[in-house]
């Protein structure tokens, strides 16, 4: 159940924390086979996103019984990282007001063994035709790689993609030959712009393929891609 439904989250499009989590509920049948058993970073917004939201980790008290849990340690304690396996914990984010849920690039129990690889191109300004290129570039690295192209694309400024069960082939050189993509604090030219490297690090969260977005526009969502000429 959804608790106060009639809150607005995005002002400058009026949308409700109902129509945000009749979203979540439409697309869960998709959604759900990319982000069940990954750890979930909540990107929280009590007040809409024209006001500071925060990230939370730790679902330590507050949470119905039902709602799966998987403890990560840390250097002072332990984290209780909440995870989705069906339609009713995805809707509990967001009835936290979660926009967006951030996940990791494994799955639980198997946490210290990705099963992802994220490619975040990231351009230094709104060159869509640049930013497609490089996609395209990606995807045909991937499917040569034998690792099935793009599974995901983001429809804002940049694009993040993923390849599922990467091999360790996929590998800074080959992406820096062939895309350009560099390591985030040593940045490679990809046709001029900006990409960061492959990143699959064990509690790094990302973004997950069918989410929305908190950017005050309709539309600002990602969503599986099957062909990345979709673009």
């Amino acid at each position: 159940m959804i608790t106060h439904p009639e809150k607005v989250l995005f002002p400058d499009d009026g949308i409700t924390k109902g129509e945000l989590a009749a979203y979540y509920e439409a697309v869960a049948p998709i959604m759900l086979a990319h982000i069940r058993a990954r750890p979930v970073t909540m990107e929280r917004y009590p007040h809409g996103i024209g006001e500071k939201g925060f990230f939370q980790k730790n679902v330590s008290r507050g949470f119905p019984e039902w709602l799966e849990r998987v403890q990560v340690p840390k250097k002072d304690g332990t984290v209780h990282y909440p995870l989705v396996y069906d339609t009713r914990s995805l809707l509990w984010l967001v009835n936290q007001n979660c926009i967006t849920p951030h996940v990791w690039t494994s799955r639980a129990p198997t946490l210290h063994h990705p099963d992802l690889c994220v490619f975040d191109l990231d351009p230094a300004k709104d060159e869509p035709e640049v930013l497609r290129a490089t996609a395209l570039r990606l995807r045909d690295l991937l499917r040569e790689l034998g690792e099935g192209g793009l599974g995901g694309l983001g429809v804002e400024r940049g694009v993040t993609a993923g390849a599922e069960h990467p091999r360790e082939v996929i590998g800074l050189d080959a992406a820096e030959q062939h895309v350009g993509v560099g390591h985030r604090q040593r940045p490679a030219r990809c046709h001029g712009r900006f990409a960061s490297q492959p990143d699959s690090r064990r509690g790094r969260p990302h973004g997950h393929r069918v989410r929305q977005r908190t950017a005050p526009a309709r539309g600002r969502f990602d969503a599986p891609r099957s062909d990345a000429r979709e673009c």
